[in-house]
């Protein structure tokens, strides 16, 4: 069972940034997830939601800004660049795109990198949106693409068969031992999230892939 830093290692340091991410190496974890979105000047940066605060406590959308300006109400605002140059291929980066950011621009920058010195096997793209990962999977068939699903099994599977692929990612709040033990048997690697305690998956570790952790630190080998 892989442990994946969630948003680096959002218990250790603040999510989606580039302290998180060393926090979550250093924590051991085999993986590292971040979310991204768009920046106005086509710049990915890490952030789960679509906004950043500015000191007043006022939203900013990060489509409507470019990175500089995002960067100045955010200093520790973090881009795709930098996570990457950070990991530096000593774990794999997993890349949740949120629904209705451009794909094309991630598909741009993953080129850029394979074509290079990085291989397939460095990332992953992940998303609860279909039509994002069919976006994907159109341009990098060779990508490894993980089913991001809040809760239903059957959903999650039908778009892995889809997509071509084997990997689920769930929310752990709605998994139960049979159908762990079913998803398994069926050969897909399922990922649960998220998982800070390693007491409430004991008896589920030997049928999981892997769990997504804001805590890698706890799931010690």
């Amino acid at each position: 069972m892989i442990i994946i830093g969630h948003r680096g290692a959002a218990g250790l340091s603040p999510e989606n940034t580039i302290a998180a991410i060393k926090a979550g190496l250093a924590a051991g974890a085999d993986a590292i997830e971040v979310d991204i979105r768009i920046a106005a000047d086509g710049t990915p940066v890490l952030s789960h939601d679509e906004y950043i605060l500015n000191k007043d406590g006022q939203k900013i959308l990060i489509r409507d800004c470019d990175y500089p300006a995002l960067r100045s109400h955010k200093p520790d605002l973090a881009t795709l660049t930098q996570a990457v140059q950070t990991i530096k291929r000593t774990k794999p980066l997993l890349i949740e795109i949120k629904r209705g950011e451009p794909v094309d621009v991630l598909v741009a920058f993953l080129q850029a990198y394979l074509q290079g010195e990085y291989r397939v096997s460095n990332f992953a793209v992940l998303s609860f949106d279909q039509s994002a990962l069919r976006a994907v999977h159109k341009a990098l068939p060779d990508l490894p693409l993980v089913v991001n699903d809040s809760w239903s099994g059957v959903r999650a599977r039908l778009r892995a068969d889809e997509l071509g692929t084997k990997r689920i990612n769930m929310n752990a709040r709605w998994l139960w031992g049979g159908f762990i033990r079913g998803v398994h048997h069926g050969g897909y690697q399922l990922a649960a999230y998220t998982v800070d305690e390693p007491s409430r998956i004991r008896s589920w570790s030997p049928y999981l892939y892997g769990i997504i952790t804001n805590h890698p630190e706890r799931f010690g080998r």
